[in-house]
């Protein structure tokens, strides 16, 4: 038999997708970041489709001129857990 186990339940992360928003998405240059009250941004960090770390950062607006275009997951960690979005940049 297999048993299927949904791990996040098991965790307190209560910090999710819909706490935090991303804008412009589309992005070009700046991206910036907005937690809901209360909440404290701890991290921010950038994944191309690979999986592979390209940015990390610690602020609510981030420069991603650097990033090619294509698209990338965004990462926010918070003092109550982490959640991820989807992010286009031109």
């Amino acid at each position: 038999t297999t048993k299927v186990f949904d791990l996040r339940s098991a965790s307190n992360n209560t910090f999710s997708e819909n706490d935090f928003s991303i804008y412009p998405n589309p992005a070009t240059d700046i991206l910036n970041i907005t937690i809901n009250e209360n909440l404290i941004l701890e991290k921010v960090t950038f994944y191309n489709t690979l999986g592979q770390v390209v940015k990390v950062e610690n602020y609510r607006t981030v420069n991603i001129s650097n990033l090619s275009p294509g698209v990338y997951f965004v990462e926010v960690y918070t003092n109550i857990g982490k959640a991820v979005k989807k992010l286009i940049v031109k």
